[in-house]
């Protein structure tokens, strides 16, 4: 019995540790010793969302893939449909709202099919980190003045969203080309869970009455209840706003990317 287990342990670890020959093509043909991929992400583009990632072969059946993501800063992407998702926002004011974002994302990819060297179908669990900084995010309000006139006032809220996860990813990565030098990763569907932490902040163009505080919060409070993934609180004094974010976080991955093997 112990030599059966001794055996089939034997069998898995020559498995992972690359004891099969490498084909040809891995490394005929390579500027390097053809282990290592670098690509880009083409589906977020349109989104202002750019993506590049680095993959190093390690045997068959294991690789690493190191990829980030960006958004420089800018107006919101696709704010129509964020807006038709939310709703009526009714004294929030996203037009001039500034975004910009990062991502980073190790992922340990085992490739399960007969080709392996980065080529094949793959299971990759992944650790993602997110965040992303808002500016100008203008809230509005009404108050009455001395003579019993209503006059808008507002408050401009700054700050971010830090997101931390651990999901898992399924994929598809072809070599094409004659050389098998030219790389297409389809990453067919991934999901991720975590936490998330934030804060915006901001100042009141005007010094907040007791009952202006209490209509200054619920203005915030029923609009940022209608945001999808998030859970806020906020703070209202009568120089200060203070909203804050915590809670669980989960979203869905996919991609495709074009790149070359080095």
């Amino acid at each position: 019995m112990k030599k059966t287990i001794l055996a089939a342990l034997a069998m898995v670890l020559m498995t992972f540790t690359g004891n099969a020959q490498a084909p040809d093509y891995i490394s005929d043909g390579a500027l390097l010793d053809g282990k290592t991929i670098v690509k880009a992400d083409v589906m977020g583009l349109g989104l202002r969302n750019f993506s590049f990632s680095a993959e190093r072969v390690i045997n068959k059946n294991l690789s690493i893939n190191l990829g980030i993501r960006f958004m420089p800063e800018g107006g919101i992407p696709g704010l129509s449909l964020i807006e038709k998702q939310i709703g009526d926002v009714e004294g929030i004011f996203l037009a001039d709202t500034k975004i910009n974002s990062f991502a980073f994302t190790p992922e340990l990819r085992i490739y399960l099919g007969k080709y392996g060297y980065g080529r094949g179908f793959y299971i990759a669990p992944y650790y993602n980190y997110f965040g992303f900084n808002l500016s100008n995010l203008k809230v509005e309000y009404e108050v009455k003045n001395a003579l019993g006139q209503k006059e808008t006032e507002n408050v401009i809220l700054d700050g971010g969203i830090k997101t931390h996860s651990g999901g898992l990813m399924f994929g598809y990565q072809w070599l094409v080309g004659a050389k098998k030098n030219i790389v297409i990763d389809w990453g067919i569907f991934g999901v991720h869970a975590g936490k998330s932490t934030g804060e915006l902040n901001g100042l009141s163009s005007r010094t907040l009455t007791t009952d202006e505080q209490e209509t200054v919060k619920e203005t915030i409070d029923d609009n940022l209840s209608k945001v999808p993934f998030f859970k806020f609180t906020s703070t209202v004094n009568a120089k200060d706003v203070k909203i804050e974010e915590k809670g669980p976080w989960g979203f869905i991955r996919g991609s495709l990317s074009i790149g070359f093997r080095f």
